[in-house]
């Protein structure tokens, strides 16, 4: 198969996930098979290492008693992962089986249900050995083994998988919501709400450079807004640039700059990030993000207007419509 960009990949990927999601006990699941698999890895590698084993000392994870696994569904997933002849196409093909038969679920849940259904597997291998325990075949020995190392690997490792995934994911979301917003805008507040913040939760403020003050976010409503999409690097010959930009639109009620620094790191941030914010807000006349935080559209902003390190200032109307990417290139694209 050929090789996929990430964008590719993501554009495959997103429309097998459906909304809303359907409610499930993912910490039910993964404490039951925390419980399953402690039980059963050192008893397998009791039989594959000739060590002695015991169950007794193992420290259990409490879950939901009421808890029914889903096991057709888990069968399901064990079937579509065991029974393919192994070509080129196979793993792509079964992935994306296995995204639209867990479509309807989280993408942590999604991650948990595929490691229970190879623990089916597991449990067959775990089952032989016992049965057969007294009479031990070096083949099986090997299976068994094999399972052992993989499912123990797998669990031990599985709550970091699932917190990167997360993270992963939420950025492939925060993406699509964006792309989607910016298709069918409907003002400029709701745009730039979610494309901030990624809510439209009316709580948030913004910085007055020029009164020293929060104000409320409503005072982009119905505005022309001149987003300035930077670093923490900001020399002095952008924001000379942007002061004579400020000087010509200040008898201009329709139109408004609001700078948005785009830290390197994510939160808590240092101390000396922080003063370097603060900074060059005092060199500012125009309204800035309250604090430093992470920008919700920030991989839509990189991807689509094709930020970097240098500054954009990206153009849009009070209709919520991009009217320029990036007005930095030139006078035509500033809207006056």
């Amino acid at each position: 198969m050929t090789t996929l960009s990430d964008e590719a990949i993501s554009e495959l990927i997103y429309p097998t996930h459906s909304h809303p999601i359907q409610p499930f006990d993912g910490d039910s699941l993964f404490a039951m098979l925390h419980n399953i698999l402690n039980h059963a890895i050192p008893f397998v590698d009791s039989l594959v290492l000739g060590t002695s084993s015991s169950s007794e000392n193992l420290q259990e994870k409490g879950y939901n008693l009421n808890f029914n696994p889903p096991l057709c569904t888990l069968k399901q997933l064990s079937n579509e992962m065991t029974c393919k002849d192994p070509d080129e196409d196979t793993p792509h093909k079964t992935t994306m089986t296995i995204l639209a038969t867990l479509s309807s679920y989280s993408w942590d849940v999604k991650l948990l249900l595929t490691l229970a259904a190879f623990a089916l597997d597991y449990g067959d291998f775990w089952l032989l050995a016992q049965l057969q325990s007294s009479n031990q075949d070096p083949t099986e020995a090997d299976h068994l083994s094999f399972w052992s190392q993989k499912i123990n690997g797998n669990l031990k490792s599985l709550k970091r998988q699932i917190e990167l995934s997360r993270k992963e994911i939420e950025k492939l979301e925060a993406y699509w919501k964006v792309k989607k917003l910016f298709v069918t805008p409907i003002e400029i507040m709701q745009v730039f709400k979610m494309l901030i913040f990624g809510t439209n939760d009316t709580q948030n403020q913004l910085f007055d450079c020029q009164r020293r003050e929060l104000v409320k976010i409503d005072v982009i409503q119905r505005k022309h807004l001149l987003l300035v999409f930077s670093g923490l690097d900001l020399v002095n010959q952008d924001i000379s640039i942007l002061k004579s930009v400020s000087d010509e639109i200040r008898d201009k009620k329709e139109y408004e700059i609001v700078w948005i620094p785009v830290p390197e790191m994510e939160p808590p941030f240092p101390n000396e990030t922080e003063t370097k914010f603060k900074k060059l807000q005092e060199k500012m006349s125009w309204y800035t993000l309250q604090q430093l935080s992470t920008v919700f559209g920030i991989d839509y902003i990189k991807k689509e207007w094709k930020f970097d390190t240098n500054p954009i200032v990206v153009v849009i109307n009070p209709r919520g419509q991009v009217e320029h990417t990036n007005a930095f290139e030139g006078s035509k694209g500033l809207p006056f």
